[in-house]
């Protein structure tokens, strides 16, 4: 068998080919909507980083042999899945030997994501396959050398493999790599400005819930601004939920379109009913632009971890209390449908209940309803940090 970095530097350049070596700078992309602010590029008119040119290494982990108490969780197969992104996006140009059908579909996937968005260069591409693995520590150094040589300001590691059950940790045959272990890698490296991380696996929404609590516990306010104040400007985007197993190939992003008013939007093709829940540090709750930064977080007493899943943590309460109707917004102090239906159901039985209890009043007022203000106010908030 070929050496496997002799497989993984020929797919990378065979795949650059067949993609058209994609790695175009966003020249006609910055028009009035974009600043360059410490070496980012924002999009103004979303308070968001938008239009920089993004590095990318690809880590592909499908090994068999890992220590006994791990438990890997393996993608779920699905050849109806397999056959879509094969026809979608064709089969990997270099046979690679002890790489199964739907993860080579996956992995061509991945590689065509990245390299047909006009803003993404592709570095690198890792496998980890049963007939060859290679240590925890391999990787970790191949990442920390990624960020070393990154000459953007924007790093991307998108991960496709097995996972640890519950953690969501990518595994490897003599351990596993946590979000906190790259994280400490990026904050090593203040060059790379941004991290994206894209994680698809099992369990991988379990790595936003990891960044909210890394985020508190540097004490960073819930605000893009706050987050590019500490180096701490990180964007996850995980393939399904904290408590889901992921399909393989699960999705696919068909590359980064423009539209008119120059903003950048990801054409999306969802292939499974999973559903990610994204957090992205570099929107600005606040809305504000980066050369007008905030005094304070639109809600100040929040922490990250609050604020994950705002959708569905928000709960709109309105009730009669003495002579007056009275409406308040209230954040759930825990994330999750168990806790919700548990605060729904003690409403219920005692719709006098102090919510404070409960979660964070956001906003609240007399009347039946929130004023459209209001009701603006807080679904911007929802959309921005999303």
């Amino acid at each position: 068998m070929q050496g496997l970095e002799t497989l993984e530097s020929k797919l990378l350049l065979e795949l650059k080919t067949v993609n058209g070596a994609i790695q175009k700078q966003l020249r006609g992309l910055i028009g009035a909507h974009y600043v360059n602010f410490n070496g980012l590029m924002y999009n103004t008119k979303k308070g968001a980083v938008g239009g920089n040119t993004i590095e990318v290494l690809i880590l592909a982990s499908v090994g068999d042999k890992y220590p006994a108490d791990l438990v890997a969780i393996q993608r779920i197969g699905d050849t109806s899945l397999t056959e879509q992104a094969t026809k979608k996006f064709g089969l990997l140009p270099v046979e690679v030997p002890g790489l199964h059908k739907e993860t080579a579909a996956d992995l061509m996937a991945a590689a065509s994501t990245q390299m047909n968005s006009p803003n993404m260069s592709v570095v690198q591409i890792l496998l980890d396959i049963p007939m060859v693995q290679r240590s925890k520590q391999f990787y970790l150094k191949k990442i920390e050398t990624f960020f070393q040589n990154c000459k953007e300001p924007v790093a991307l590691v998108h991960y496709l493999g097995n996972s640890e059950k519950t953690t969501g940790n990518w595994c490897f045959k003599d351990g596993t790599i946590s979000f906190q272990e790259i994280f400490n890698i990026y904050r090593r490296h203040p060059s790379v400005k941004c991290l994206d991380i894209q994680t698809d696996c099992s369990y991988s929404g379990q790595w936003v819930r990891k960044c909210a609590k890394t985020l508190d516990s540097l004490h960073i306010p819930p605000c893009g601004h706050r987050a590019r104040e500490n180096g701490a400007l990180v964007r996850v985007f995980p393939s399904c939920r904290p408590d889901q197993e992921a399909a393989e190939p699960g999705y696919s992003v068909e590359g980064v379109k423009v539209k008119d008013d120059a903003s950048i939007t990801h054409s999306l093709k969802q292939l499974t009913h999973q559903k990610p829940l994204v957090l992205n540090s570099t929107k600005l709750v606040c809305c504000r632009g980066p050369y007008s930064p905030c005094p304070k977080a639109t809600f100040q007493h929040l922490t990250w971890e609050n604020a994950v899943d705002k959708s569905t943590n928000l709960q709109l309460v309105q009730r009669r209390e003495g002579q007056r109707d009275m409406w308040y917004y209230l954040l759930l102090h825990r994330a999750g449908d168990v806790y919700r239906e548990e605060f729904q159901s003690h409403y219920r039985r005692d719709p006098s209940l102090r919510l404070s209890d409960w979660g964070y009043i956001l906003e609240s007022g007399e009347g039946c309803n929130p004023p459209q203000e209001v009701k603006e106010k807080v679904k911007r908030w929802i959309r921005t940090s999303r």
